[in-house]
């Protein structure tokens, strides 16, 4: 798990895959943004 500005990033099916989340503490929501494999994560096109 990482924090990437106010978004949290999951490691998925063996690290091939990174889920994308926004965590609302105060309302105990998780809101997924993107599910993305690893590659095009690592583009980085995904924090525009």
């Amino acid at each position: 798990m990482d924090k990437v500005e106010d978004l949290i990033v999951f490691d998925i099916c063996g690290n091939r895959y990174r889920l994308i989340t926004f965590i609302s503490f105060s309302k105990q929501i998780r809101y997924i943004k993107q599910i993305l494999t690893h590659a095009i994560y690592d583009k980085g096109r995904w924090k525009k």
